[in-house]
C-alpha cells in the first residue's frame, strides 16, 4: 500500500505539514502546509503559495526539511523551489520536462515569480526546473 494521498479523494487536514508531489511529475516533492481556506499549500519559510491544482499526491511529514537546499549534482538544471535563483538573477526555465522549450526569464524572489522578456509572469510553481545563464 502506498504511502501517498491523492489530493483530490483525500485532502490533508488544515494545517498538517506535508511531502507534496507537484506537477509536472519530474518535480522532485517538497515541504508544504495545507491551507484549506485559500485551498493552497505554503511551502517553506517564505510561505510560497502552491495551489491544489499543481499537487498530484501527498503524504504526511514529521518535520520540516532544511531549505533552501545546496545545489544537488552535476546537471545545471535545478528545481525551482528546493535550490531558487537569487532574486533578480538572469535564467533559462523549462515548464515540463527534457521536452519542453527552453527560455529566458528573471527571478523576483518577494513574489515568487519570473518574468519574461516580453513582459508576461510565470509562477514559481508553473516552472519545473531552472539553471543559470
Amino acid at each position: 500500500m502506498s504511502p501517498w494521498h491523492d489530493m483530490v479523494t483525500s485532502p490533508p487536514a488544515e494545517g498538517q505539514l506535508v511531502l507534496a508531489r507537484r506537477l509536472p511529475g519530474d518535480c522532485p516533492p517538497l515541504a508544504a502546509r495545507w491551507d484549506a481556506a485559500r485551498a493552497r499549500f505554503q511551502c517553506g519559510p517564505e510561505r510560497w503559495g502552491l495551489p491544489w491544482q499543481f499537487v498530484a499526491h501527498w503524504r504526511p511529514l514529521a518535520a520540516d526539511p532544511a531549505w533552501p537546499r545546496p545545489r544537488a549534482g552535476t546537471s545545471p538544471w535545478q528545481d525551482v523551489y528546493l535550490c531558487p535563483p537569487a532574486p533578480g538573477q538572469s535564467v533559462w526555465l523549462r515548464r515540463g520536462g527534457e521536452d519542453t522549450a527552453a527560455f529566458r526569464a528573471v527571478f523576483d524572489r518577494a513574489g515568487a515569480v519570473f518574468t519574461l522578456p516580453n513582459g508576461w509572469r510565470i509562477s514559481w510553481y508553473e516552472v519545473s526546473r531552472w539553471r543559470g545563464g
